[in-house]
């Protein structure tokens, strides 16, 4: 079975983590574009061709992966898939988002596997 290339927004404030995942997202061809802060995001996706995919972590230096989620929702068109990564599931928003089929949510940590199920959307959908 054939790889879909997908154009993807990568979220996450720890450099590691960033380059890490979008290494390992270009060796699968993806195109990622990264972003270390919420604002940094927020213009790249105001100033480029839409994403298929945004993932994201929650914790932010300047806001929260959940606002920009929210945003996504709001006001995008077409909107894109989204993955929230977080270390805890307990945060009303994200169940709010879960339940109503609007993100996925990858729990830290995890292996690159289950990242590139979600990216696929082949992923299991997690209980709310």
């Amino acid at each position: 079975m054939e790889r879909r290339v997908q154009r993807i927004l990568l979220v996450d404030d720890d450099v590691h983590i960033r380059e890490s995942l979008s290494e390992t997202l270009r060796r699968y061809r993806h195109d990622v574009t990264t972003a270390g802060a919420l604002e940094e995001a927020r213009r790249i996706i105001a100033s480029s061709e839409p994403f298929e995919l945004i993932i994201t972590d929650v914790r932010l230096p300047d806001g929260t992966g959940l606002q920009l989620a929210h945003e996504v929702v709001a006001h995008l068109s077409p909107r894109p898939r989204l993955v929230i990564i977080t270390g805890f599931l307990d945060d009303p928003q994200i169940t709010s988002l879960l339940v109503n089929g609007q993100a996925e949510v990858l729990l830290k940590p995890f292996p690159l596997r289950t990242l590139l199920q979600h990216v696929a959307g082949t992923a299991q959908p997690r209980a709310a």
